[in-house]
């Protein structure tokens, strides 16, 4: 039942760790705040790079997915699961896709407002979090150096960048659901 990763996800795995090592790696390079803060934009963007294919990937595997589920339940006609003596428990209607702009345009002011404050507090509460837990990993790295420790930022950076690749070669979905075919 296991699964062996493309190439392509493979490389973006090396790389994804790769660079997740080298960004909290480099303070132990980097002693300017500055060219620290460069460096770490140029890590992000070769991530982002590295990342755009996988992400198409992902997008089509999603898609195909949806539309599995959707054929699936055009071609259910019946009862539902066990429930078959209950009355109104069959599909009548298609699954229809929703269109995110006609959900916005149908609602009134109080929704978008409720819509949009959610939005803010997530993103918000994302960034905040993100922002604590740079900090942390910083300081932590600091009272290392302060130790003695060679290398005080490194020796954690390779952690972080172990436990990215291993995130990034999790397998979607349609590779479980072909694994379990076979």
């Amino acid at each position: 039942m296991t699964t062996t990763p493309q190439p392509a996800r493979i490389l973006t795995a090396v790389t994804a760790g790769v660079a997740t090592t080298a960004f909290y790696a480099t303070p132990d390079v980097f002693a300017s705040r500055a060219a620290r803060v460069w460096a770490k934009a140029g890590i992000g963007a070769v991530l982002l790079a590295s990342s755009a294919p996988d992400l198409q990937t992902a997008r089509e595997t999603w898609r195909e997915e949806r539309a599995r589920a959707a054929e699936a339940a055009e071609e259910q006609d019946g009862p539902v699961g066990e429930l078959g003596d209950l009355p109104d428990n069959h599909l009548e209607d298609p699954v229809v896709p929703v269109n995110p702009t006609e959900v916005w345009e149908g609602m009134n002011t109080r929704g978008k407002a409720v819509v949009a404050g959610i939005t803010v507090g997530a993103v918000a509460s994302s960034v905040a979090l993100m922002v604590l837990g740079e900090r942390w990993v910083f300081r932590r790295g600091e009272a290392r150096a302060a130790a003695g420790k060679a290398l005080p930022h490194t020796g954690p950076a390779i952690a972080y960048g172990v436990l990215a690749a291993g995130v990034a070669l999790l397998p979607y979905p349609s590779d479980r659901a072909s694994a379990s075919a076979e």
